[in-house]
């Protein structure tokens, strides 16, 4: 089976300047055991940590129904069959799948192909939803797989494209589009989407130059206008894809996330892993130049920013060797609020254990109801060499825990932490990251990749949380 290359970073020392919340008990939940996402002939499935599940609201029918809705990436088409360039000739194609769920993520419908170009691979998906409309962003890549090994070429071109179904994500979706404001030789990054009201927000480096790009819809993604820049990075992934790359430039990994008008995005910014953010206060017409989130070590451990947004919120969240942290944006006074820094690393609360507990990465923050936030992190264990994380990644050894941590205080302190995602000698949780996160009313739902070090077993779970 192909290996899925991880993303790379590059390590640099953590900047320390808030205290860890204090551990309390008051906000646990009882979790669900672990079921899979996706398809029963797709064995093989993985989501790209870019906003991958959204909600709408029913209410034209009694009760209200909340439909969930979830984005990922397989490369086993529909009826089982394992894809590479000879069949994707023909038709089945690595490709991005769309799946729902009524009842909060406990079941999920029948996977559908979401529209691509024709016997072209796609990859890296994004999903937002907002009212009636669910919309799916991805990027296409011109090769993936043959018989002897990855075909991907990342200096290739690629491109980005959308689609959108307008009725919750029942019945037919529109055909593929492509963003605009792209050439032929275009070659972009990882996207990520959010809707607010009816205004979408795309964001993506442009690898070969390091722009932010962002782009931007009124009519809920039925049209964008050109790309902006709104900022730009100098972190460089330059590594050919035998030894874990898989952007071939530069990569800010850029997210996104928006409150009414109030909108942010944040990314990683030079080598040394600064981490900035911009903000618009008006929809996404004009931002503020770059401000700095962390001055260095917000790429360590493979991390990358996670956001999230609910009523007036906006959430931030950035790993570095020393720990990880919180920062929440009010939309009604429009400012930042204070750090709050939720792990230290190494992770000595005896929840976590004392193996898988050495760094962490990617942060995945979901907002809940009032004052609550969610925390799913991944821990990785640290090996004789006294590497942790981005070197341990493609390691056969590697093991990453998922642990879920919750405030009710907007993220002054924190509950004992929760694994919800543990190793255990089945392949498919020797490592498990690279998910999404999302409150469904007052329950939150957790979902994740599972899988090895080379990618031969990989897998997307999920769990759901019951306050206790």
């Amino acid at each position: 089976m192909l290996r899925r290359w991880s993303r790379s970073a590059i390590v640099s020392l953590g900047l320390v300047f808030a205290l860890v919340g204090t551990a309390i008990a008051l906000v646990t939940y009882s979790w669900s055991t672990a079921a899979v996402v996706g398809g029963t002939n797709q064995f093989a499935t993985w989501m790209n940590s870019t906003h991958a599940t959204a909600y709408t609201i029913d209410k034209t029918v009694t009760p209200a129904v909340t439909y969930t809705h979830n984005v990922y990436v397989s490369d086993y088409a529909l009826d089982g069959t394992y894809t590479n360039d000879t069949k994707c000739a023909a038709g089945d194609c690595l490709a991005n799948y769309y799946v729902r769920s009524t009842n909060g993520g406990k079941t999920w419908t029948n996977p559908v192909k979401v529209p691509a170009p024709a016997n072209t691979p796609t990859d890296r998906g994004t999903l937002a939803a907002g009212g009636k409309t669910v919309l799916v962003a991805y990027v296409d890549q011109t090769s993936y797989y043959s018989g002897g090994g990855s075909t991907f070429d990342v200096m290739a071109p690629r491109t980005a494209w959308w689609s959108r179904n307008t009725n919750h994500g029942t019945g037919a979706w529109s055909a593929q589009k492509k963003l605009p404001g792209q050439s032929a030789s275009s070659r972009v990054d990882y996207l990520n989407a959010w809707m607010s009201g009816t205004t979408v927000h795309i964001v993506t480096t442009d690898v070969d130059t390091g722009a932010i790009w962002y782009w931007r819809s009124t009519d809920k993604g039925a049209t964008f206008a050109q790309p902006v820049v709104i900022g730009g990075t100098t972190f460089l992934d330059m590594k050919p894809i035998s030894e874990g790359g898989y952007v071939g430039g530069y990569s800010g990994l850029p997210m996104v996330a928006a409150s009414g008008t109030d909108v942010a995005a944040s990314w990683v910014d030079d080598p040394s892993g600064k981490v900035v953010t911009a903000v618009s206060t008006n929809g996404g017409v004009t931002w503020s130049t770059e401000t700095t989130l962390v001055a260095s070590g917000g790429a360590d451990n493979a991390g990358q920013v996670q956001m999230d947004a609910r009523d007036s919120r906006i959430a931030v969240t950035w790993t570095t060797a020393a720990g990880g942290w919180l920062k929440i944006w009010n939309a009604t006074t429009d400012s930042w609020g204070a750090d709050h820094q939720f792990v230290s690393f190494p992770d000595t609360d005896p929840g976590v254990g004392t193996v898988y507990n050495k760094g962490g990465e990617n942060a995945v923050v979901a907002l809940g109801p009032g004052s609550v936030v969610g925390i799913a992190l991944s821990e990785c264990n640290q090996l004789a060499s006294g590497a942790i994380c981005s070197d341990n990644l493609t390691n056969n050894k590697t093991r990453e825990q998922l642990v879920w941590r919750t405030s009710d205080d907007y993220g002054a302190t924190w509950s004992d932490p929760q694994v919800i995602g543990p190793v255990t000698s089945d392949k498919t949780t020797f490592i498990n990251n690279y998910g999404d996160a999302i409150y469904i009313k007052s329950k939150p739902l957790a979902l994740w990749n599972g899988h090895d070090a080379v990618y031969f077993n990989y897998l997307n779970y999920r769990k759901i949380g019951t306050p206790a």
